[in-house]
């Protein structure tokens, strides 16, 4: 994924894998899907709320909410701002769940 600015929500949908060579920004939700590995590991990542069912995902960003995440392997997640978790929403896999 190269830069891209949001102005509604976005989904990714991949059963492979997703990298990013540019931050995402707008403040808008991002909901990762398809059992895939994510890796969206770019520090100025700006968005509102993050949901995923992915097989490994690795986000990094400012200040973001968690939605509903669900993995078979690891989570690691990295902030340079608050990250909280929205009410109603849970964190499940087999795996760690990392918090940088």
């Amino acid at each position: 994924v190269g830069a891209t600015a949001l102005n509604d929500a976005l989904t990714l949908h991949t059963t492979g894998t997703i990298t990013q060579t540019g931050a995402i920004t707008g403040d808008q939700n991002l909901t990762l899907l398809g059992g895939g590995a994510h890796t969206l590991n770019n520090a100025d990542n700006a968005i509102g709320q993050l949901a995923a069912t992915s097989s490994t995902l690795n986000f990094q960003g400012t200040s973001f909410t968690l939605g509903n995440i669900s993995t078979t392997g690891a989570i690691q997640l990295s902030s340079t701002g608050a990250v909280t978790q929205a009410d109603g929403t849970a964190i499940t896999g087999g795996q760690n769940v990392n918090l940088l």
